[in-house]
């Protein structure tokens, strides 16, 4: 039975890959260190810009640490229902951003997906393409990295891919989007 919850996953299956959470979190303790602080403080976001949905096989969080930040973390296997859920509980939160916005995608828990989700999910890309500053896409599996391969096709190369050799540059560019736009807030 698939259900919304405000809570954290249960631990994927596999590698662990930090969530948007635990980046922005690395990122406040560490501005605060630099401005000689050392008290850690709560993850960088807004009260109500987490949300979860998960599946009996895979599931989604999506976090918004600015109003023109979109972080999607994908586990497990993604199906159409999955996709259709994605859409529809990102899809709010990104017609009120303002303007343009910066989407990050990270895949890096995520083993397997149906063709019909990809589908979805890249029409849907495809929608906001004119509206987002930049999509980045951070994957770990060889099928997952394929999928956004030809996902990225559809898009016209609008997709900034990083395989599992750059995750560490797909979460400083996160930690330099996010410190960006709270030095123009």
């Amino acid at each position: 039975m698939a259900a919304d919850v405000f809570t954290p996953p249960p631990p994927p299956r596999g590698l662990h890959s930090p969530s948007a959470s635990e980046v922005l979190s690395s990122f406040s303790a560490s501005r605060k260190r630099q401005a000689g602080r050392t008290k850690a403080e709560p993850p960088i976001r807004l009260s109500g810009t987490r949300r979860e949905h998960h599946t009996a096989c895979g599931g989604i969080e999506i976090t918004i640490p600015a109003s023109e930040i979109l972080v999607l973390r994908a586990w497990g296997h993604f199906d159409a229902e999955l996709s259709e859920r994605t859409v529809a509980l990102a899809e709010p939160r990104v017609t009120v951003a303002s303007h343009s916005f910066v989407l990050f995608l990270d895949l890096n828990e995520l083993e397997s997906y149906d063709s019909a989700a990809r589908v979805l999910l890249t029409n849907w890309l495809q929608e906001l393409r004119p509206r987002a500053e930049a999509i980045h896409v951070s994957t770990r599996s060889r099928l997952v990295s394929m999928g956004v391969a030809v996902a990225n096709l559809a898009l016209e190369g609008g997709l900034l891919a990083y395989g599992p050799e750059h995750r560490s540059r797909y979460d400083a560019v996160l930690q330099q989007t996010v410190q960006r736009s709270a030095a123009r807030s």
